[in-house]
Parts: structure tokens; C-alpha cells; sequence
């Protein structure tokens, strides 16, 4: 885990214990994030985004495009296992738009954010999810993590089948 002076998380490799890390700003997944045990429980809390690094080739006017390519630090089919929240934005892959796709984006645990966030575009770039509740998280939640019971949350919808 590194701490930048700008109030971001870069964070990677696998965790053993009960762990939450919050961000002041961003938590950045730099590459898997895995648990070593049945024990370890896993949540990451930003502000703002949680976002997964994906460096890609710019032009020579700053953006990107699909035909950029993926850079060293991309990672194909990309394994997270953890609870997200971000508080007053999105979970998203940085510069989805970008490159060739990079596979699967693997998600085990539970996903909260204010907005949707992309993580990839129709199978030609990004990602394409694979996302899997972990039902764990139903009675147990990591350390410190805010309490979904206990929050101003308002359920909006809910589709019963």
C-alpha cells in the first residue's frame, strides 16, 4: 500500500487478515488483490473513486484511443476480492476507452458507489465484468467499514422475483 501526497491509495497483492483502508481522495488497485485465507476480509473505502490502473499510450494531444496500446502495469483478467465503496463517485477502470481489451475484470465481494462506473466498452476495450457477490459479506463486514444498516442510505428500487 502506498499513501500519495494527494490523499490516494495505491494498492496491490493479497491481504491475510480483517483489513479496511480508506482514502481521502482515491484507492487505486494497481494489480490483483487477493486474500490469502478464508479469514481475510477485505474493504476498501475512497471518497471519491475507486479506480483500477490502467496506463495507456497517449498522442501527441493527451488522449487516447482504442488502437493505443496497453502499457506495463495493465493487467489481463485482473482479480479483486474485497468490498468497495465510493462514497461520491464511481468504481471505474481508468482509461477504459483505451487499448485492446484486457480480458476479465474478476470482482469477488460487494460493490457501492453514488454513480456507475465503466469499466470497459462492449467487449472491444477495457474490461468485461465478472463480478460475484461474496456472500460473506451478508453477516460479516471488515473492520471499521460503514455499515450499509447504519448510513443515510435510501433503498430506491427493488426488483423481487
Amino acid at each position: 500500500t502506498k499513501i500519495s501526497p494527494c490523499g490516494n491509495i495505491n494498492i496491490e497483492g493479497t491481504f491475510a487478515k480483517p483489513l479496511t483502508i480508506a482514502a481521502a481522495n482515491n484507492v487505486v488497485i494497481m494489480s490483483n488483490l487477493t486474500k490469502a485465507n478464508e479469514e481475510a476480509m477485505l474493504g476498501l473505502v475512497a471518497n471519491n473513486f475507486i479506480r483500477v490502473y490502467h496506463p495507456v499510450e497517449m498522442n501527441s494531444s493527451g488522449t487516447c484511443s482504442s488502437s493505443s496500446k496497453n502499457l506495463t502495469g495493465s493487467i489481463t483478467n485482473l482479480k479483486i476480492e474485497a468490498a468497495l465503496l465510493a462514497i461520491n463517485h464511481s468504481f471505474i477502470v481508468d482509461n477504459y476507452k483505451c487499448g485492446p481489451q484486457l480480458e476479465k475484470l474478476n470482482v469477488k465481494g460487494a460493490i457501492a458507489q453514488k454513480y456507475r462506473g465503466a469499466v470497459g466498452t462492449t467487449g472491444s476495450t477495457g474490461y468485461i465484468k465478472n463480478y460475484e457477490y461474496d456472500d460473506k459479506f451478508r453477516t460479516n463486514e471488515p473492520p471499521e467499514f460503514t455499515s450499509p444498516e447504519k448510513t443515510a442510505w435510501v433503498l430506491g428500487r427493488e426488483i423481487v422475483e
